[in-house]
């Protein structure tokens, strides 16, 4: 949980009562000018401002803002959102106030920051409007608040707004949030038409002080953005919300004051619920500093957005996964491939700065399977969750982590099955076909090669390594076809034609390889007599796969045959925007070539997230081209966006 720390007896006041009632003007300013030295430690702070005309003013290390109050002495719809420039990381919010009262303007820079931002009627950074045929209609000033923290890593509060639109009368209840380290606060709003929870169209607006701002907007992030000079030095500003939220990035210039903007038009939904950030960076802070590098920062925090509404959503489902369409043996293991699959995107997902819950999350997960691997010996889908010990192993050196993966691994190499790897024969019990005491289908590439040689590389016994690579490399010359560089499931596959003609390769199945091939690339040192070859492999499949990329960003259950599989897939398609990414990100792809894909892949990929974190259009478990639907999710498909999220993010 996020500390409160309470400095002074201002802001234990403000925080203790809640203050929904507003304090006539002046009440609290001797409190202001005789606190406002002692509030100077790192933390997010606001407060309510009755000496400044009922201001409500909030910041961080990084920026600040404020909202006027009901005496301002503005006119009109006065409820757009300032910026006060900060050059410091330390609170500034109570010693500008009372120095302002005391003759020393906080519109001139003493060497902290200043106010120099202009809002006037605009939406200033990120204010809203209910949008009414092409026109908005924003509130006027708060009616009143309430303080939910401040002083410590997060201040978070309440403003509640009422006014009149044609379509009637219209209320939200406006959460905001800002935590230390961000320059974005949070916004979670509740509107209301006529007293009851609405669906209400709903613009967010970033004024461009009548046309000084250039502009920008991604549908596929979610984004909009400014970026102008203000007094010698730029500032930008930003709006994000989930994608799939955005209906309409519209630039609006006006020719009145304070008019123009470039709006982000979106709905709130039946609860008459919405959620946004919005933020800004000032160039004199010294750290955000160009144009590109405030919507790097914007789209970087859209991608570690729903890459944690993902990550979040699923782990919340680990223990009621009644949502899967179809029923499968082992899908409910947590030892099992399925499982497996999701670890494996997760522990590359947590490994990125200020991810480390997920660490903590797998962490505790593999105590609970008691650091084992599946319960067959051989089957490769059974190894993959020993990818996920030998990432804590190589964390934290326990070799209890890793001890039953050495017991499994040893008994492989002793027996040495050496069979056919043709998709046939008996079951075997604990086994599956007796193929399979071998990798004879190209999942397997993804599950269990890895681990040998991860495992190699962390206890310096390379017979791990010799053995996954010499079975990769069997099952390669096995599947691949020679002339699409891309790999048939397994044998039964070598002779299907799908009704066009087409030969059949399985989106997914060449996902788990594609991505399998990256993993073992990021480990393999490159002085390892295969690693010319597993790049080669990798290149030549990349080729392919842009090339079979539908226009829609992703690609077909079947590669070859858009025609008769035209609904989106996400799994297959996040392994292969995985593979992309990486290969651009580490100069193995040509970016010119590569680099839209991935962008268009990735942008078809967010909209396939639901607003809660579910990913939909996941095919179900199978070892074919299937039937997929909107509502279908599954834990590998999570862990395959996990993973390209983790590259995605990489490349900007």
């Amino acid at each position: 949980m996020l500390k409160k720390k309470l400095i002074g007896s201002l802001m234990v006041a403000v925080v203790t009562c809640g203050c929904s009632a507003i304090p006539a003007a002046g009440e609290q300013q001797s409190a202001s000018a005789a606190n406002h030295k002692k509030v100077s430690a790192l933390m997010a702070y606001g407060r309510f401002v009755p000496e400044r005309e009922d201001d409500f003013a909030w910041e961080n290390d990084k920026v600040a803002f404020r909202v006027y109050g009901p005496n301002s002495s503005g006119s009109g719809t006065v409820s757009g959102v300032d910026a006060w420039f900060k050059k410091v990381d330390y609170p500034v919010i109570d010693r500008w106030y009372a120095e302002h009262l005391d003759g020393k303007s906080y519109h001139t820079d003493h060497g902290e920051g200043y106010d120099v931002y202009h809002v006037g009627s605009s939406r200033g950074v990120g204010g809203t409007a209910v949008w009414v045929d092409g026109t908005p209609y924003p509130a006027g000033t708060f009616r009143d608040y309430e303080v939910l923290q401040s002083g410590g890593d997060i201040v978070e509060f309440t403003l509640n707004y009422e006014w009149q639109t044609p379509m009637g009368t219209v209320t939200e209840r406006k959460t905001i949030a800002l935590e230390l380290g961000s320059q974005l606060y949070r916004v979670n709003s509740s509107f209301t038409l006529d007293g009851e929870p609405a669906s209400l169209p709903i613009a967010i607006g970033l004024t461009t002080h009548d046309g000084a701002a250039d502009v920008s907007g991604s549908m596929e992030n979610g984004r909009i953005s400014t970026w102008e000079e203000i007094d010698g030095h730029g500032v930008g500003t930003g709006v994000l919300i989930a994608p799939g939220r955005a209906k309409e990035v519209l630039h609006a210039p006006g020719e009145q004051k304070d008019t123009s903007h470039i709006w982000l038009l979106t709905s709130s939904d039946d609860a008459g619920k919405l959620a946004f950030e919005a933020g800004f960076a000032w160039q004199g802070a010294g750290e955000i500093t160009s144009s590109d590098n405030w919507n790097r920062y914007l789209d970087a925090r859209a991608i570690d957005a729903v890459g944690d509404r993902v990550a979040d959503w699923q782990l919340s489902k680990l223990g009621e996964l009644d949502y899967f369409r179809t029923e499968h043996p082992g899908q409910r293991d947590p030892r099992a491939w399925h499982h497996g699959a999701l670890y494996v995107g997760m522990m590359h997902w947590a490994d990125l700065p200020g991810n480390e819950k997920y660490n903590d999350a797998l962490k505790a997960i593999s105590a609970a399977n008691e650091w084992q691997l599946g319960r067959r010996l051989f089957h490769a889908d059974d190894h993959v969750v020993g990818q996920l010990y030998l990432h804590f192993y190589e964390k934290e050196q326990d070799r209890s982590m890793i001890r039953h993966t050495i017991e499994q691994f040893n008994q492989i190499l002793l027996a040495n099955p050496d069979g056919s790897l043709e998709f046939a024969g008996k079951h075997i019990a604990g086994v599956g076909r007796s193929c399979q005491l071998r990798w004879c289908w190209c999942d397997a590439l993804f599950m269990s090669p890895p681990t040998w040689i991860k495992l190699s590389l962390l206890t310096g016994d390379d017979r791990y390594m010799a053995w996954g690579d010499k079975e990769f490399w069997a099952t390669h010359d096995y599947l691949l076809d020679p002339e699409y560089s891309l790999f048939y499931r397994d044998s039964r596959f070598f002779t299907q034609r799908d009704k066009q003609g087409n030969k059949v390769f399985w989106s997914r199945g060449n996902g788990w390889v594609y991505a399998g091939l990256v993993n073992i690339l990021m480990m393999l040192p490159q002085d390892h007599p295969s690693y010319g070859r597993y790049l080669d492999l990798y290149k030549a499949m990349s080729a392919t796969i842009l090339d079979v990329q539908r226009d829609n960003g992703l690609w077909s259950v079947s590669l070859l045959s858009a025609e008769s599989y035209p609904v989106p897939e996400t799994s297959g398609s996040a392994f292969m925007v995985f593979g992309l990414a990486w290969g651009v990100n580490n100069g193995h792809l040509d970016p010119d070539a590569y680099a839209p894909a991935v962008r268009k892949g990735w942008g078809a990929l967010v909209n396939a997230v639901e607003e809660d974190g579910k990913l939909g259009w996941v095919q179900p478990v199978g070892s074919a081209p299937d039937n997929v639907l909107s509502s279908d999710s599954h834990l590998y498909g999570v862990g395959a966006f996990l993973l390209a999220a983790s590259q995605v993010i990489r490349t900007l």
